[in-house]
């Protein structure tokens, strides 16, 4: 039986398979029986760690009576960086404990949290909860420096982006708008690709290529590069139409696609056209107030 109703079943054939012998299993026994001895130690000591705080035991003497080792970190973000050490990395166990620090409070007690599932736990407490508020410049000073070389930078890269992308655009060559410039730049890279190349083994397609299948021929545009590293000046030379007549399979895919949408879009005239003929209207309010009833929000008269 089942839901759609009664099923008959009948066994066809009966294929016996022989056991394997002890020292075959043997390696998958003992990784099963440790993992499971393993899981079970680890759901007994939670318990006893749960038991402990709910009694009164603050961490530090929960730590001690299991003999665990007790670690601080510095104040951190949400994301784990530290304000004052910007080499510092929090490693990915320690952002799971911010995770679960930022959605709580000073006075909740210490929490135990998983980390790994059944293999992996961690116990924190919150030592101290900075308020948000700008640092003091002595600390960030450097920081600041830093951003502000690569903002002022940042603009005088854009603007001499803009201005070759401009010669480019207006019809000079590309090796003649780069030697107008006094700025050493990277080498000049060439590309010729199709959309069907760079698609390939599904891998992100890089956005100054990208932006090359949305610009017109004989045209350069400006393209920030991630991290303020810089601006990419993307010039398409020439487009070469596509040619599918080739690719069977592109064509077939292609046609299956435009089923899917005609087949969508005529069922929509069917029905605006039965609209249409039938002099159908629609009842705003009512229609409201049936969609209130059925969602359970209408308002008790």
């Amino acid at each position: 039986k089942s839901p759609l109703g009664w099923h008959v079943v009948r066994v066809v054939q009966v294929k016996s398979i022989k056991a394997k012998s002890l020292a075959d299993v043997r390696t998958e026994i003992v990784n099963i029986v440790t993992r499971d001895k393993i899981e079970r130690a680890m759901a007994d000591l939670t318990v006893t760690i749960e038991d402990e705080f709910a009694n009164g035991s603050t961490l530090s003497e929960m730590v001690a009576a299991q003999k665990l080792k007790l670690e601080s970190s510095p104040l951190l973000l949400a994301d784990g960086r530290d304000v004052e050490n910007q080499s510092f990395q929090a490693s990915p166990e320690l952002l799971k404990v911010l995770q679960a620090a930022y959605a709580s409070t000073a006075d909740d007690d210490p929490q135990l949290i998983e980390i790994i599932p059944g293999q992996q736990y961690a116990v924190f407490d919150i030592a101290d909860i900075a308020p948000s508020a700008p640092p003091p410049l002595a600390k960030i000073s450097e920081l600041v420096n830093r951003d502000y070389i690569l903002n002022t930078a940042s603009f005088k890269a854009k603007a001499y982006a803009d201005s070759l992308a401009k010669r480019i655009s207006g019809g000079m060559a590309i090796s003649g708008a780069l030697a107008q410039g006094k700025v050493s730049l990277p080498q000049q890279q060439r590309i010729s690709a199709t959309r069907a190349e760079l698609a390939k083994g599904g891998e992100k397609v890089p956005p100054p290529l990208a932006l090359m299948f949305s610009m017109a021929q004989k045209t350069a545009k400006t393209l920030k590069a991630p991290q303020d590293q810089g601006w990419f000046v993307v010039a398409l030379d020439t487009i070469v139409p596509g040619d599918a007549s080739g690719r069977k399979e592109i064509v077939e895919a292609t046609a299956q696609q435009f089923k899917q949408v005609l087949a969508t879009e005529y069922t929509e005239q069917f029905i605006a056209a039965m609209k249409k003929d039938l002099g159908v209207k629609r009842n705003a309010s009512a229609i409201s107030t049936l969609k209130n009833q059925l969602a359970g929000t209408a308002s008790a008269n």
